[in-house]
Parts: C-alpha cells; sequence; structure tokens
C-alpha cells in the first residue's frame, strides 16, 4: 500500500446539529468530514506514516486533527487486522477480511483495539480508557462502533472548578473501525472532553465519525 498522503479540502458543508461547517478532508485512502476550527496534520513526512505492520515513529496514527483550546482531537489509525490479532495472542490465520470469518464479538474487538491504542498512547493508569458498556457493535461485516470513556485524575478539583466550571475531568471517544477486503483495519477516534462532547464539539465529532469511509 502507498504511503503517500496528498490530502484534498473541498469545500465546506454545514453540520446537521451545530452552526459551525465542515470540510471534506479526502486522500486515496480514506475520506471524513472534520470541523472548519480543527486544525489538520498530515503524517506524510518521512518516518511519520506506519510501516506496513502499523508501525511507526508516531504508532499507527495516518491522520489528527483537533481543537487545541478545547483538547477535542479526531485520529485515524491504519494497521492490519493479523497485527492486531497477533498481538493479542489470538490465531490469525484464515479470512481477515470480515468481522464474521474471524469470529471475534463486537465487546472483544473492541477491547482489543483500545488495548492497542492505550499502549501506544503510553496511557498512565489514571487517565486510562474504557470501553463503555453495550457501545460495540457490528453495523455490517465491515463496521464496528463503539465508544469510550477515560476519567482523568485530577489534583485540584475546586482550581478546576473556578477555571472551567467542571469538578471532574471526563474524556469520551466515538470510534469506528472499517475492514477492507486486503485486511487492513482502519479505525477512526473523535473524542472531547464531556463539557464540549454534551454541547459545541459531541455532533462535530459524532459527524466526522458517521462520515468516515475508506476509499
Amino acid at each position: 500500500m502507498s504511503t503517500t498522503v496528498a490530502f484534498v479540502l473541498a469545500p465546506p458543508s454545514i453540520s446537521a446539529e451545530t452552526a459551525e461547517t465542515m470540510k471534506l478532508v479526502s486522500d486515496q485512502e480514506f475520506s471524513l468530514n472534520v470541523p472548519t476550527s480543527f486544525y489538520v496534520l498530515k503524517r506524510k513526512d518521512k518516518g511519520d506514516l506506519p510501516d506496513k505492520n502499523g508501525n511507526g515513529r508516531r504508532g499507527a496514527t495516518v491522520f489528527t486533527a483537533g481543537q487545541m483550546k478545547r483538547a477535542s482531537v479526531i485520529a485515524v489509525e491504519r494497521f492490519p487486522m493479523k497485527t492486531l490479532l497477533e498481538e493479542a495472542g489470538i490465531a490469525s490465520s484464515g479470512d481477515l477480511s470480515n468481522f464474521p470469518s474471524i469470529s471475534i464479538d463486537a465487546a472483544k474487538m473492541a477491547e482489543l483495539l483500545n488495548t492497542r491504542r492505550e499502549k501506544e498512547r503510553g496511557a498512565s493508569a489514571n487517565a486510562r480508557s474504557i470501553v463503555q458498556p453495550s457501545s460495540a457493535s457490528f453495523i455490517s461485516d465491515t463496521e464496528l462502533r463503539f465508544r469510550l470513556r477515560a476519567d482523568i485524575d485530577v489534583q485540584k478539583p475546586e482550581l478546576l472548578m473556578e477555571q472551567e466550571g467542571v469538578s471532574e475531568l471526563i474524556r469520551y471517544t466515538d470510534a469506528k473501525a472499517l475492514l477492507t477486503k486486503s485486511g487492513e483495519m482502519y479505525v477512526i477516534y473523535a473524542s472531547a472532553l464531556a463539557q464540549y462532547y454534551d454541547t459545541s464539539d459531541g455532533p462535530l465529532l459524532r459527524d466526522s465519525v458517521d462520515s468516515f469511509q475508506v476509499n
């Protein structure tokens, strides 16, 4: 698979749930809508894209977008299903182009993906994401949806309340995994802190996840 990433930005559209415009970002591998206020980082520089096994200087990440002020982030990862299974000690022979052939239920598959992501992120115990109960489901033979929650340790909740109007930090992440005919896994993670996920950024992130497609 080519590692050249040449993104094309289409004219913006209006999000169905917010007044913010969305821009279409597309390359030869995948496409998705991104809020116009989000920066877009193209990991096409040497060493920034993962190798054929999904390993690289920045892990398996091939695309990042975000809003730095609110710490809202969209990321796309790419790696072979074979690698995911082997890292978990699961047999990787047979047809790996669709979920039914792999014979792992949605909840377990979501756990495998989250475990790989947390390992790459080097997340500490006080900021680790967990798959929300009953959130994982197969939408089709090649699409999985799930949601993550991370309760972030706050050292001074009274100061946080004074500055942000909240006494706890919770991060929600909507995720969609798409499996290709060649056995490649593409996963989009769109996350925001609860105070923004429940208001301004939640609809935008859901729009991005819904729009994500592998070309």
